[in-house]
């Protein structure tokens, strides 16, 4: 008989195949894609600044769109894969996969294995996310959305275990999460909002998440 640790450990496999595969049935077709929307724009700047110039030249972003981590990620991709755009878009298949696993495990905090499976799915399946699969220049969102569900599931434990090394953790990944895309400001609200603990508790966890908030801003 199957002992029930290993039982959950199975499911929990289970749950993560089913998500790598959808990613990769879905999505697989990009591969035959070619540079498409800004990449070509993000390219050239790329080129044209140094690393550290998106995090401190405001002629970077001349819409005041701060996303730094956007440069970071095409750095990285180019070193990696220069001008083979196949390689890319299998690194954003990757990149959504283990996005999907990041949102299943952070709704797996709250929810049975089931029931955390099917938001994961509907996420990775869902209309926004088919949009910005087939774009290179929306990989930001992908980090931006891991960080936040790292953030989420670094707070969660903090609060169960009452942890300040967890709270600091869960602050430090919203802060990259924002560095990613300016979508993840208001994720403290919703770690608010979390049926944990209670409301004084959340409260006083939440509160450090201020300061990247502040930095971020500056």
């Amino acid at each position: 008989m199957i002992s029930e640790g290993r039982r959950r450990i199975a499911i929990e496999v289970v749950s993560a195949a089913v998500l790598i595969c959808l990613n990769i049935l879905l999505y697989r077709k990009i591969l035959g894609l070619w540079w498409t929307y800004d990449d070509p724009n993000i390219l050239r700047l790329m080129f044209d600044y140094h690393l550290i110039d998106p995090f401190i030249n405001a002629h970077v972003w001349p819409q005041q769109l701060f996303t730094p981590l956007l440069f970071v990620t095409f750095d990285a991709e180019w070193a990696l894969f220069a001008f083979d755009p196949r390689l890319w878009y299998a690194t954003q298949i990757a990149i959504a996969s283990i996005t999907s696993l990041l949102v299943y495990a952070a709704v797996r905090q709250f929810l049975d294995a089931k029931r955390a499976l099917v938001a994961a799915v509907l996420f990775a399946a869902g209309a926004p996310l088919c949009s910005l699969v087939v774009q290179l220049s929306t990989v930001h969102y992908y980090v931006a959305i891991s960080f936040c569900a790292l953030a989420v599931i670094a707070y969660t434990a903090a609060l169960r275990r009452g942890s300040a090394f967890l709270g600091t953790l869960s602050v430090a990944c919203y802060l990259v999460a924002m560095l990613a895309k300016e979508v993840a400001i208001p994720l403290p609200l919703l770690l608010l909002a979390l049926p944990l603990r209670d409301a004084r508790t959340r409260i006083r966890f939440v509160i450090g998440h201020g300061v990247p908030a502040l930095v971020y801003f500056i």
